[in-house]
C-alpha cells in the first residue's frame, strides 16, 4: 500500500495512510517548517543514509540513490537580478571544485513560485572508480537551501536515469516567501 509521508523538524516523521482508497497518490515528503513538498516514484523506498550523512529524506531503489538535505545559508542574492547570475556561478564552481571529474550537462534557474531555483546536472567519477550521473535541485530561501539530489551510474537504464530527473523535478515550495 502506497502511504504519504509528512515531516516536519519540530515534529516526528508519521506515515498516514492514502486519503482514498481509489485514488492512490504517489508518495511524497513534506516539510511544513521549510516549506517545500516533493512526490516521488512509489519504487523508492526509504532507506538508512550512509554515515556523515544530514539528509532529511534518503531513499533507494537498485542503483538509484535520491535524498533531500538542507542547510543553513544566505541566499539574499539569490532573490536579486543583477547578483543571481554570479550568485549561481558560484554554486556551481563550488561543486565542481569539490567533485572528481565534474562535467556539466545542464543548467538552468529559474523561479517556481518566486522562489529562484537551481536545476543542475553533471556527471562525475565516484570513490569507486565508476561514472556517475548527478541531478541537484536547489531552493534558495532567504535564510536556508534545500537540496534534493538523486545518483545513478551512467550505465543505467534510461528509466531509471528519468525516474532520477523526475525525483529532482517533483522538489517544489508550498508557498512563496
Amino acid at each position: 500500500m502506497k502511504a504519504r509521508v509528512v515531516c516536519c523538524l519540530a515534529i516526528a516523521a508519521l506515515l498516514l495512510p492514502a486519503a482514498s482508497a481509489t485514488a492512490k497518490p504517489e508518495p511524497s515528503h513534506s516539510d511544513t517548517e521549510l516549506r517545500f513538498t516533493l512526490s516521488y516514484p512509489s519504487s523508492l523506498r526509504t532507506a538508512k543514509a550512509p554515515p556523515g550523512s544530514e539528509a532529511i529524506v534518503y531513499l533507494q531503489s537498485g542503483a538509484l540513490r535520491a535524498s533531500v538535505s538542507t542547510f543553513k545559508s544566505a541566499n539574499r542574492a539569490a532573490f536579486r537580478k543583477d547578483q543571481s547570475k554570479t550568485f549561481f556561478d558560484s554554486i556551481e564552481s563550488g561543486i565542481a571544485a569539490s567533485t572528481r571529474r565534474y562535467k556539466r550537462a545542464s543548467r538552468k534557474h529559474q523561479r517556481i513560485d518566486r522562489v529562484p531555483t537551481l536545476d543542475l546536472t553533471f556527471s562525475r567519477t565516484s570513490a569507486s572508480g565508476a561514472r556517475e550521473t548527478v541531478w541537484m535541485r536547489f531552493l534558495f530561501r532567504y535564510r536556508f537551501t534545500v537540496v534534493a539530489t538523486a545518483i545513478v551510474p551512467v550505465s543505467a537504464k534510461r528509466s531509471l536515469a528519468r525516474e532520477a530527473k523526475s525525483f529532482t523535478e517533483n522538489l517544489v515550495p508550498l508557498e512563496k516567501p
